[in-house]
């Protein structure tokens, strides 16, 4: 689920990120994120993740850092979280993990 409020875009997924799913959401992302000002993700529900889902997590940063848009993961399951420091994704992009 995506919503905008304001210039803030917030993405739900509640579900994994796997490869029947991440279209859905991509399609869902590049209808909304034109207009926004910064980008918060939350992975809190995400158990799974194929590579098809890290790599549309990937996109998600990188059209974030194009078009100037604030990406920020606000709320990650300890298996979400584990798997973008294990490849050091903020490290890597503009991006945060809140609460750190």
């Amino acid at each position: 689920m995506i919503e905008m409020l304001n210039q803030d875009l917030y993405l739900h997924f509640e579900k994994d990120l796997i490869l029947t799913l991440t279209p859905l959401y991509k399609e869902e992302f590049l209808d909304n994120y034109i207009d926004a000002k910064s980008c918060f993700c939350n992975l809190e529900y995400v158990e799974e993740m194929d590579s098809s889902g890290f790599q549309f997590l990937i996109s998600l940063i990188k059209t974030c850092e194009a078009n100037q848009i604030d990406f920020r993961v606000n709320r990650i399951s300890p298996f979400a979280k584990k798997m973008i420091q294990d490849f050091n994704l903020p490290q890597h992009f503009r991006m945060k993990l809140l609460g750190e």
